[in-house]
């Protein structure tokens, strides 16, 4: 089983991976699982923790939580570009295994905390 938890949300993706952003004020910047396509017998579900603000902005100074769960790199780099709409490109080799994080940082602070890079 796939859970990503972040201070005010959790995401369940059943036994696939999962990807959630959560930013400063406890809004929900993005969320994803994997595989995109969920089987009828695989119940995805979301819950709020805890009352939040509701605005979006993406601030590269601004603190926001990442939690990733069952991934490997492509599909991490995947969602930072769903999320930035910007070319991500892995930086660092290694282990090509699922990765697990829950990070909270800036968006620098968390590329690099996931091993990636803006491409140029």
């Amino acid at each position: 089983m796939s859970v990503c938890e972040t201070e005010h949300w959790v995401l369940d993706c059943g036994s696939g991976g999962c990807t959630l952003w959560e930013g400063e004020n406890g809004e929900v910047l993005f969320w994803k699982c994997y595989p995109t396509v969920v089987s009828a017998n695989q119940a995805v579900s979301a819950r709020k923790k805890s009352p939040g603000a509701e605005r979006f902005v993406l601030d590269p100074s601004q603190k926001m939580t990442l939690c990733y769960s069952g991934l490997d790199r492509s599909q991490i780099a995947e969602a930072f570009r769903e999320l930035t709409g910007r070319s991500i490109v892995v930086s660092q080799t290694g282990d090509a295994g699922a990765r697990t994080l829950c990070q909270t940082g800036t968006f620098d602070q968390l590329l690099q905390a996931s091993g990636l890079v803006l491409q140029k």
